[in-house]
């Protein structure tokens, strides 16, 4: 073994150096030997080890008389100095809380021995075919048994797939569907056909839920080093109350479970006052959070650390305590394309040599799904001069075989104009979908203010009920309206009062009013949209009238489906709508559905950060698929910036499963940087789709029974977070105290390179032991 100083490994070795793979041939890394260097110099000190398969009635002194639970280690007492080590290879279905503190100089060390896969411990209970029993018809019962009780349940997963959770045993009628007793411990979900392990791959309940971990609560000086933690709902590692001086290494914390705002890899948490936290070469990737801190804490640093593809952020320091250095931070921030690894209030301190945002992590394997991504050109019909630019677009995006599609407005004049323009698109196979009537953004209620400014009435009083617009003015005959608002249908051209634009025209030509339109009012909106209002004075002072948001839902998704059914042909069967605004709630997504819309994209009831939860494994909303726009997080970048955003863009989509829409309007890029686009999409393994294309795909997985949701089974290989020799993290690390060396794996960081990698795993070349050129 090298130590600092003497050297690198020569550049041909023996060939038991030749191969290092996840999970394989890792005899040459002794563990023992790190357990012999822990406890050199501590000759007073105990060393206990943990197996799974071991006893709780054993010693634990010995490898060959282990203790079992986590548990039987958390009700231990240990002396400053104590080592526990846990078995590589094991699998713990629990959580530990380490019970007692050591003294400076001489900390409680928790660690690893033997060879192979590091520790975990995880949330992740594997079952059996022969653990089920059918209780009759499809219903399937199990008892869970585990060290700790499972006090609750709140995810199942069935093959890739999370389940559907239901509140009784009877309600139980669609595959996934699951149903936990916590009383008596059985868990029970429906299968459409035989056993459910058999019927859906596999059957696996989260338990420990809401549990960390790692629960580190009132000890101080303790080190922690080499554990994989995975498939929790709460936390990783959790710190709280009065603990400090607290040293946290090599430890991987990755959870794919989408539970509201948590997980969280690492958290600080608000209670007490711990101080002088140390995390060194760790990972926390796919958390809701990887790393946060909140409360009072002081003196935290994170240094070495990797964040990849979090739900929301990376790291959030809510403390001013945390100091950040030598990490890299990668494609958090599920809910945007666009990445937002740092956050918080105030933030952290960035102490220097982090890798720049952005930078792709080139690990040997993180995207397990298809990068489905489409791209959309809208708001031809809207303005002029947009048509003629996409116009002049299309045979550079054919010529790169990218299937665009183009959204299109037809509630104005112009939309009338471009009708050839519009059916010479569909001729030519580009996908041409619904953009609204108007482009009216259903968050900006406000349509215009209306005031009488006459002399001759004695009172003036406006109502609008069931699309009546009624103003009273007795004395002047000019404000005297009576008019009928409603449609009804009665054809797709908008003309004369069927438009806000309308009605305000005509209101002016009687020469008694102030009308001032709202800057975001949409002039082609239905004025059978304006939300009713009774008796309202408008001569004593101004009134601003409202759209209804339902009645403009409905018109703006029905009448531009009708609009393109009456002026176009060839257009598909599945139609899609492509929402101008964003944020609503369901309540649109209903409208869209009765409308006959097979999908849609951006309605936004997925809200952005902190509430993004829709991920492949639950589904994804065929009537909200997400959607980027260019403005403004794409706009005004060099191109190797544009390609570089783009790259993580398509990095969330694979790691997560979630189908991005990328959309731009006329003028937002130029040319050239639209063709950067598209060839970096292509480039970064995008499967590219047009709107229609992805949403006829998603109709044809499995549809979550009652929702709009549907479900893709079909992943790509296991992740593997090593990093490749292209990586940014690989010789970027700080070198730090030979006490943390060796990494998750056991291999020794100074044994190749010139530095140490970013993370929790070192770089190990696989040609070791192979002359140029050899197998």
């Amino acid at each position: 073994m090298f130590r600092r100083g003497e050297g690198k490994m020569p550049s041909r070795q023996p060939a038991g150096y030749r191969r290092y793979l996840w999970g394989k041939d890792f005899a040459m890394w002794k563990q023992i030997a790190l357990a012999v260097v822990l406890a050199t110099g501590m000759a007073s000190a105990t060393t206990y080890y943990v197996d799974p398969a071991g006893s709780n009635g054993n010693s634990g002194l010995s490898p060959q008389t282990p203790w079992r639970t986590l548990l039987k280690v958390g009700i231990s007492t240990f002396q400053p100095g104590d080592v526990i080590l846990f078995k590589r290879d094991a699998v713990w279905n629990e959580w530990l809380t380490p019970p007692s503190s050591g003294a400076a100089g001489n900390v409680i060390k928790f660690d690893a021995y033997g060879n192979g896969r590091p520790p975990e411990f995880t949330g992740h209970y594997a079952t059996t075919v022969v653990q089920w029993t059918n209780t009759g018809g499809n219903v399937w019962q199990i008892a869970l048994t585990a060290t700790q009780p499972i006090s609750q349940l709140k995810f199942v997963q069935f093959g890739t797939m999370w389940g559907n959770s239901q509140s009784a045993q009877n309600l139980l009628a669609h595959d996934r569907d699951w149903y936990y007793d916590p009383v008596a411990q059985n868990l029970y979900v429906w299968s459409g056909v035989g056993n459910p392990v058999t019927h859906y791959g596999s059957v696996s309940p989260i338990i420990l839920s809401g549990q960390a971990l790692i629960n580190i609560d009132n000890v101080s000086y303790v080190e922690i080093e080499h554990i994989k933690l995975d498939w929790y709902d709460g936390y990783g590692v959790q710190v709280q109350h009065a603990s400090d001086h607290i040293w946290l290494a090599n430890l991987m914390a990755d959870s794919q479970v989408p539970n509201a705002t948590v997980p969280i890899g690492f958290y600080v948490h608000t209670s007490g006052t711990p101080g002088d936290i140390h995390i060194y070469n760790t990972d926390a990737h796919r958390n809701y959070v990887g790393y946060r801190f909140d409360g009072t804490p002081t003196a935290i640093e994170l240094k070495n650390c990797r964040a990849y593809a979090n739900r929301t952020y990376g790291l959030m320091d809510n403390t001013a305590a945390v100091t950040y250095s030598y990490c890299h931070l990668y494609a958090n921030n599920l809910a945007t394309g666009v990445s937002t690894d740092v956050s918080g209030s105030p933030g952290p301190i960035n102490g220097g040599n982090n890798v720049a945002a952005d930078t792709p992590p080139q690990v040997r394997g993180f995207m397990q799904y298809p990068a489905r991504i489409t791209v959309t050109y809208d708001d031809p019909g809207l303005v002029d001069g947009s048509h003629q630019y996409i116009e002049s677009l299309l045979p550079m995006i054919q010529s790169k075989g990218v299937p665009l599609s183009i959204a299109v407005v037809t509630g104005y004049p112009l939309s009338q104009q471009l009708i050839s323009t519009f059916q010479s698109w569909i001729d030519a196979g580009w996908d041409v979908n619904c953009h609204s009537v108007s482009h009216q953004y259903f968050v900006f209620p406000n349509a215009f203010t209306l005031q009488y400014t006459g002399s001759a009435a004695t009172s003036v009083t406006l109502s609008i009920s069931n699309g009546q617009f009624t103003i009273t003015a007795p004395g002047d005959p000019n404000a005297q309206v009576s008019w009928n608002l409603n449609s009804s249908g009665r054809d797709v051209v908008p003309a004369g009062l069927d438009t806000l634009g309308g009605l305000v025209y005509t209101l002016l030509q009687r020469g008694v009013f102030s009308v001032t339109e709202d800057p975001n009012m949409k002039s082609a909106v239905k004025s059978e949209d304006l939300a009713d209002v009774a008796g309202q004075d408008i001569k004593s002072s101004p009134y601003l009238l409202l759209e209804d948001k339902t009645r403009l839902m409905t018109d703006e998704i029905n009448w531009s489906k009708a609009w393109m059914n009456a002026n176009l042909t060839g257009l598909p069967a599945n139609r899609v709508y492509v929402y101008p605004g964003s944020y609503e709630d369901t309540s649109t997504e209903a409208i869209t559905v009765a409308a006959g819309y097979s999908g849609s994209r951006g309605s936004g009831s997925m809200d952005p950060a902190p509430n993004a939860a829709t991920v492949a494994a639950r589904g994804i909303d065929i009537q909200n698929i997400l959607s980027q726009g260019v403005v403004p997080n794409f706009q005004n970048l060099s191109d190797s910036q544009l390609a570089s955003k783009l790259q993580a863009l398509v990095f969330k989509s694979a790691v997560w499963g979630v189908p991005f829409g990328i959309f731009w309007h006329v003028n937002e890029l130029p040319p050239h940087q639209v063709g950067v686009m598209l060839d970096t999409l292509k480039s970064s393994g995008a499967t590219l789709m047009s709107n229609t294309q992805l949403v006829n795909y998603l109709l044809t997985t499995q549809q979550n029974s009652g929702t709009t949701y549907y479900a893709d089974v079909t992943t790509g290989p296991a992740v593997d977070p090593r990093p490749t020799q292209a990586s940014p993290v690989v010789d970027r690390g700080a070198i730090l105290a030979a006490e943390y060396q060796y990494d998750l794996m056991g291999i020794n960081q100074n044994l190749f390179g010139s530095s140490w990698e970013i993370g929790a795993l070192a770089f190990v070349p696989e040609n070791l032991g192979h002359a140029e050129g050899g197998q």
